[in-house]
C-alpha cells in the first residue's frame, strides 16, 4: 500500500514528538538522580586580598562637649594630615581643626566635610576621618561616624563627585558601574548593591533581606 506524502508527513512529525517526548523524559529523570553539590564539587578562586584601611581610633573621654571637641579636633587633624602625607595628596587634602578641605577639579573652591558636635549631650554628633585611598583609580573614602553608626563617602578625585553609602564596607566595580556596601549589626548583615545612573550618582537595584542572606550564607 503507497503512503501519500501528507500521510508520510504526519507520521514525521509524531515520531519526531515522541522522540522529543522521551528524550525531554529522559533528561529530567537523569537531573532529578543526580546528587546535590557539595564543597568539592565547586571550583575556588583566591580573591585579592582586602585593602587595609586606615581607620580612626576615637579615644577621647567625654568630660564635657567642650573639652571632647577639643580631643576630637587635635586627634582628627593628626590622623587625617598623617594619611593625606603617606597618600602624597597634601597639596590636594587637608585637615584644619574640624574640617576636611577637598580640592577636586572643575572647582574654584574645595569640596568641605564639618565635624557636627552640636548636641548639650554630646550623643546626637558625627565626625569625618580619612579611610581609604585608591591610587590607581583615584577614589577618595572618608568615614562619616555617628553615635551608633558609620557611612562611607566615596570621592573620585579625578571628577570631583561624591556620594554618601550607608555602612562601612564598599566596593567599587572595575569599571564604576556598581558598587556594593554591607552594612553590620548585632547579629544582622545587610548587602546593597548600587548602579551608577545617567545624572552620575548611584541608586540602589539589591537590597538583601537579612533571612535570605541568613540562608544562602548556610548553603554555601
Amino acid at each position: 500500500m503507497q503512503v501519500t506524502l501528507p500521510v508520510a508527513n504526519s507520521i514525521r512529525i509524531c515520531m519526531t514528538s515522541g522522540l522529543l517526548l522521551m528524550l525531554s523524559m529522559l533528561s529530567v529523570s537523569a537531573q532529578a538522580e543526580l546528587p546535590k553539590a557539595t564543597m568539592d564539587d565547586y571550583v575556588w578562586k583566591a580573591l585579592d586580598p582586602a585593602r587595609k584601611s586606615d581607620y580612626f581610633d576615637n579615644e577621647c573621654e567625654y568630660d564635657s562637649l567642650v573639652a571632647y571637641r577639643k580631643c576630637l579636633e587635635t586627634s582628627l587633624e593628626k590622623h587625617d594630615n598623617k594619611l593625606s602625607e603617606k597618600w602624597r595628596l597634601s597639596n590636594r587634602v587637608s585637615r584644619e581643626k574640624d574640617t576636611i578641605y577637598i580640592q577636586v577639579p572643575n572647582r574654584s573652591l574645595p569640596l568641605v566635610f564639618r565635624d557636627e558636635l552640636f548636641a548639650p549631650d554630646g550623643q546626637s554628633h558625627s565626625y569625618f576621618s580619612l579611610y581609604d585611598y585608591d591610587q590607581k583609580r583615584q577614589l577618595l573614602y572618608l568615614l562619616r561616624s555617628f553615635p551608633e553608626i558609620e557611612n562611607t563617602i566615596l570621592i573620585n578625585l579625578k571628577t570631583g563627585f561624591n556620594q554618601q553609602f550607608d555602612g562601612i564596607d564598599i566596593r567599587v566595580s572595575p569599571n564604576k558601574e556598581r558598587i556594593t556596601t554591607v552594612e553590620r549589626y548585632i547579629g544582622e548583615e545587610n548587602i546593597t548593591i548600587w548602579q551608577k545612573h545617567r545624572e552620575g550618582s548611584y541608586q540602589i537595584v539589591y537590597e538583601s533581606d537579612p533571612s535570605e542572606l541568613k540562608a544562602h550564607l548556610a548553603f554555601y
